[in-house]
């Protein structure tokens, strides 16, 4: 079978680069180097100046100086050369730079995208002013051959850097916040667009970003998120960019400039702060809400890349067909009796869904919206709500403890069956793809859901 596309530039330019590195003993014995700046034992890089990897041969792996003593490395001993934004901490590059900024001006020489200019060292003190090294050897020719092609070769040029998370990919790069919105976005957009996922692993509320998230974030085109104040890292992050002109798209705070009724909910306390009321966050589990979000998010899409929009309008509608599905096999669900308790208050929109306008009266929450434990003094109202509501089940998540709904069953004095009903705050990565997850799981998890109610509500 023959490799994809992807795949075959990635095995080039490991070629490639297997060769510059054989070619670099060549480079430090003619005494050549790249422009840099040297400052407090660093190699600092100019704001057009983005990315490096190779390295150089030699025995000694400290920064000597030239002769006359004016303190410029040479560019001697073995390192290999990574990449930061800022600074590295080395004394050697190789000759395999990807360079781009601002306009050339007399302290910005003229580098261009995936051009290389290899000077004779030692490097001038401002390590902007630079001799040009012209070559006659056939294998200084060769060096810079497979500098050409290893720019041909890299996806979109400058953006395919070491430590870039997005893979250097030229398509649309849309990062989404949660797992619903990831598979729904990625069901509508792929393969015109790369679309990844922030919180996989950790929910929401627990989700610390990491440099390499933040990286992610940096580098894309367009950002879903839910809003509502679901995402509280978000706006920090996005000030910790600097990317002002990066558009955000809020599903849920978009649902409610459109008029959609969402659910709401009274003030609570977490993590020792009052909130006042407002609007419950765990929209992508109501159907009606989901369907929605596919126009919100799809719109946008077209918005971002319109040559792409009879394609990305085909696969909404394909979405839209699923979701059908799973609100005809909620409809029985509404003709049922009994209440549900459940140990997180996230289910008022997949139990209106499935119950109707009174699903307010069909779900007991043990414990509030964001988690915090319920009051001591509640309990026993909570087992009379129980008696009166005529509680059919319980519901745990995944992964969480039945303890307290063993508690409330044990005050019952009845047995009643245990549930497992899944808020899609967390799934399991994609072992293929980083930040991704299969666009099938939101609908294999809804579907289970709606399986598990039908288990123990019958008409």
């Amino acid at each position: 079978m023959l490799p994809s596309y992807r795949g075959w530039t990635q095995q080039v330019r490991a070629g490639i680069m297997r060769i510059t590195s054989y070619y670099c003993t060549a480079i430090r014995r003619a005494d050549m180097a790249l422009s840099c700046r040297w400052t407090n034992g660093q190699i600092e890089r100019s704001g057009w100046l983005i990315g490096a990897s190779g390295s150089l041969s030699g025995d000694d792996k400290r920064p000597s100086t030239d002769e006359a003593g004016s303190g410029v490395p040479r560019n001697n001993g073995t390192e290999t050369y990574r990449g930061n934004p800022r600074t590295v901490e080395s004394n050697s590059l190789c000759f395999n730079y990807l360079c781009r900024g601002p306009r050339p001006s007399a302290k910005n020489p003229a580098w261009r995208t995936g051009k290389v200019r290899l000077i004779r060292n030692p490097v001038s003190t401002d390590g902007l002013e630079v001799e040009k090294q012209e070559s006659r050897t056939l294998a200084n020719w060769l060096a810079l051959g497979f500098i050409v092609l290893y720019g041909l070769t890299a996806s979109g040029c400058v953006r395919r850097l070491e430590g870039d998370p997005w893979g250097g990919t030229t398509k649309l790069r849309v990062l989404v916040t949660i797992v619903p919105w990831h598979c729904l976005t990625a069901a509508i957009a792929e393969p015109e667009a790369d679309v990844r996922c922030l919180c996989i692993t950790n929910g929401p509320h627990e989700f610390q970003p990491t440099a390499e998230e933040a990286r992610l974030l940096n580098g894309a085109d367009l950002v879903i998120a839910n809003g509502l104040g679901l995402e509280g890292f978000l706006v920090p992050m996005l000030r910790g960019s600097g990317r002002k002109d990066l558009p955000v798209l809020r599903v849920a705070e978009e649902m409610s400039s459109r008029g959609a009724a969402l659910i709401e909910v009274p003030g609570y306390e977490h993590e020792g702060h009052r909130h006042g009321p407002g609007n419950d966050p765990h929209v992508w589990l109501g159907l009606p809400e989901a369907e929605l979000a596919v126009e919100i998010i799809c719109e946008r899409l077209c918005q971002a890349r319109p040559e792409h929009k009879e394609l990305f309008e085909q696969r909404r509608n394909e979405v839209r067909q699923r979701l059908a599905n799973l609100r005809r096999l909620a409809e029985p669900l509404a003709q049922t009796r009994g209440a549900l308790v459940t140990a997180h208050d996230a289910f008022r929109y997949l139990a209106r869904s499935a119950f109707g306008p009174a699903y307010d009266q069909r779900v007991i929450p043990v414990r509030g919206l964001h988690g915090e434990e319920l009051a001591a003094a509640d309990f026993d109202k909570l087992v009379m709500e129980c008696r009166r509501k005529q509680v059919r089940a319980f519901a745990k998540e995944p992964g969480s403890s039945p303890v307290i709904l063993h508690r409330i069953q044990e005050s019952l004095g009845e047995k009643l069956p245990v549930i497992e009903l899944d808020p899609l705050e967390t799934a399991e990565p994609d072992p293929q793809r980083r930040f991704y997850v299969s666009p099938d799981w939101y609908f294999q998890v809804m579907e289970k859901n709606l399986r598990q109610l039908q288990e123990v509500f019958r008409p």
